[in-house]
C-alpha cells in the first residue's frame, strides 16, 4: 500500500506505514483518499473481514539493512 499510494501523491509514505502497523488513525479525508485509490467506496473500509480470510502482516518499520556486498 505504501509505495502505491505514496507514489500516486495521495500519502506520505511514513505515514501509510503508520497506519498499516495501526500507529495512527486515518481521517476521514484519508479514508476518502483511501477508497479513491482502492476504487471502492468508504463503507467497504468498514467491513468484516470474512471468517478464516489470512491477516496480511504490516511491514515493520524503519529502512531495510544493506545487501551485504559479496567479495570479488
Amino acid at each position: 500500500m505504501r509505495s502505491g499510494l505514496a507514489s500516486r501523491r495521495l500519502l506520505e509514505r511514513s505515514y501509510a506505514g503508520h497506519l498499516e502497523r495501526g500507529t495512527k488513525n486515518p481521517t476521514i479525508v484519508t479514508l476518502e483518499k483511501l477508497a479513491l485509490a482502492l476504487e471502492c467506496e468508504i463503507a467497504e473500509l468498514f467491513k468484516k473481514i470474512p471468517e478464516g480470510t489470512t491477516a496480511i502482516e504490516p511491514l515493520k518499520s524503519g529502512r531495510r539493512r544493506p545487501a551485504a556486498r559479496s567479495a570479488r
